[in-house]
């Protein structure tokens, strides 16, 4: 057993998943390492489904879940976006107490951050004994991803007070904090302090961030006037490009954006365009309804976005089919009054889908919340 074990593991490691499962099923008896070896490679294989699926029948089996199990459960949850199996989860490492490690603690963290629940995030941080770089740095993002971005720099400054050193991921973050925010005089200080202060050589995604950081300001021109930025900035920026197909809109080669909801412990994926679903007819309904009411309230789409070479009206069409927008229509017309809509999407929200989305929450009275997995 334990050679058929060592198999599946190395198998999983490798992307295999496939070959793994057919060992897996024909093992006469499975030990705790076989399925945990089995749930982390479908969790880390994006096979989240697949992986949360496995963990229920572990549950069926009897089977005892470690810590090391719960880390790639809590990942395909945070790939999903669903927050109720999530939380089950955490409830289940409580409930057998099991020992909430550095890396589970984070997990925990990152699920709950990404999923939109900071409260539970910020509660499962201040509860930790230990804390590493990454514990911080998985707090500190999510405060970015929420639109907490002084907060952001609240902790960071906590942060160093404590003797973490901050690495070049937690800057990402920090950056973007301060970008959703407008703290364009405090990002700059922080960018500046990567290299001098902590030797860290700023890579593409900071150059990004900081583009993004005077985009959003309106002082792009003013960032790209400065020399030594506007060179840098320029130069990583077609380094990123040349890496990341999906960069922009105009690139042939695009990442399909995903947008993931959780409805009665369901997760619903939709992507860019997407009329797959069975209750698409009802989603479409509300997709009008939805546009009608933005419109009395002076909504103006914003298609600047949006693939070039097509008609001014094909382009306002295009950005309702969203996956974002069609996931909250979905939301509107799955859960309760009283229920937030929760989305997890896959690549960053859009300027145009970040106002819509506020819009709707205010003229339908529904909480919001989104996160980025």
């Amino acid at each position: 057993m334990w050679c058929q074990t060592a198999i599946i593991s190395a198998c999983a490691k490798c992307g295999d998943v496939l070959i793994a499962r057919k060992l897996f099923d024909v093992m006469p008896e499975r030990d705790p390492i076989a399925w945990s070896a089995m749930i982390a490679g479908y969790a880390q294989c994006g096979q989240s489904r697949e992986a949360l699926d496995l963990f229920h029948l572990m549950q069926i089996e009897g089977i005892k879940v470690n810590e090391v199990s719960m880390v790639s459960i809590l990942s395909a949850c945070t790939h999903l976006g669903a927050l109720d199996q999530g939380s089950w989860a955490h409830a289940y490492i409580e409930k057998n107490r099991l020992n909430v490690t550095v890396t589970l603690g984070t997990a925990l963290i990152d699920m709950y951050a990404k999923c939109g629940d900071m409260n539970k995030a910020m509660e499962v941080f201040w509860s930790m004994r230990e804390k590493n770089v990454y514990t911080w740095t998985s707090v500190i993002n999510g405060l970015a991803m929420n639109g907490l971005g002084e907060k952001c720099l609240e902790l960071l400054s906590q942060m160093k007070q404590a003797g973490v050193r901050p690495n070049e991921v937690t800057f990402v973050s920090v950056l973007r904090g301060c970008s959703v925010v407008g703290l364009v005089e405090e990002g700059r200080d922080h960018f500046d302090s990567m290299r001098r202060v902590y030797a860290i050589d700023p890579q593409p995604e900071h150059y990004g961030c900081l583009v993004d950081l005077y985009g959003r300001a309106g002082r792009l021109d003013e960032a790209l006037n400065n020399t030594e930025m506007g060179e840098l900035a320029s130069r990583k920026l077609v380094e990123l490009e040349a890496k990341n197909h999906g960069a922009y809109a105009k690139v042939v080669k695009k990442l399909p954006g995903c947008s993931a909801i959780e409805v009665d412990g369901e997760v619903h994926e939709f992507f860019v365009g997407d009329e797959s679903h069975l209750r698409y007819n009802e989603i479409e309904v509300m997709l009008r309804e939805m546009s009608r009411r933005l419109k009395l309230a002076g909504y103006v789409a914003n298609i600047n976005p949006v693939l070039f070479g097509i008609e001014e009206e094909e382009k306002e069409d295009a950005l309702c089919k969203y996956s974002e927008k069609i996931a909250v229509a979905f939301g509107l017309i799955s859960l309760k009054e009283h229920q937030p809509i929760r989305i997890v999407k896959n690549l960053r929200v859009c300027w145009d889908c970040h106002d819509v989305t506020m819009m709707i929450s205010k003229i339908f009275d529904r909480d919001y919340c989104k996160g980025q997995e």
